[in-house]
């Protein structure tokens, strides 16, 4: 998430439980990776349809995300990153 998160960097990440509904282009949130179990990637959204949203990293030379994991679902956001450290 160069520039905007670095590696080592901590953040305050707000559950979503059920409210995943507030969540809008531009948020960053964290998220369940796909094929990893256990794993965890924080990107922003950088659209919504369907119930289906395109998470994207900042540095896209580098991100892992929706361009080769595909589009993640509700259930595989965790929290909303609310402020960095």
């Amino acid at each position: 998430m160069l520039p905007t998160l670095a590696d080592g960097d901590l953040v305050l990440a707000l559950p979503l439980g059920q409210n995943s509904g507030d969540l809008l282009a531009g948020h960053i949130v964290v998220a369940e990776h796909p094929f990893k179990n256990g794993v965890r990637l924080i990107k922003r959204i950088e659209a919504c349809e369907a119930g289906a949203y395109r998470l994207c990293g900042d540095n896209q030379e580098e991100s892992t995300d929706s361009r080769g994991l595909g589009s993640f679902q509700a259930a595989q956001l965790l929290a909303r990153v609310s402020a960095r450290a």
